[in-house]
């Protein structure tokens, strides 16, 4: 939530601790524009298929992963993730279409 992050920064300042670079990224919300949580009956992440997963989200954060990783593990396709990832391909806001 935005109201926390300067809350954040002043405990880190009195904590003399580094301040991190901050952003916020769009939030997956259903077709009535409400977030994707257990309130709104959205259904739970499977974890056998995490890898699949991440790359759906690295999608829909439009970092366009190659199709060749597609069915990567999941240690290579955070490495991919965290090599290419770049802030300007996010969209400030995106929906997800989920019944």
């Amino acid at each position: 939530m935005l109201d926390s992050t300067p809350r954040q920064i002043y405990l880190q300042q009195k904590l003399k601790l580094h301040t991190p670079s901050y952003t916020h990224i769009p939030v997956a919300t259903n077709g009535q524009g409400e977030k994707l949580s257990k309130q709104t009956l959205a259904n739970p992440l499977e974890l056998n298929y995490s890898s699949a997963l991440l790359f759906d989200a690295l999608n829909f954060l439009g970092q366009q992963p190659p199709t060749t990783i597609k069915n990567a593990t999941l240690n290579e396709m955070w490495r991919w993730a965290i090599t290419n990832w770049q802030l300007s391909k996010v969209a400030k806001q995106r929906q997800l279409i989920y019944s």
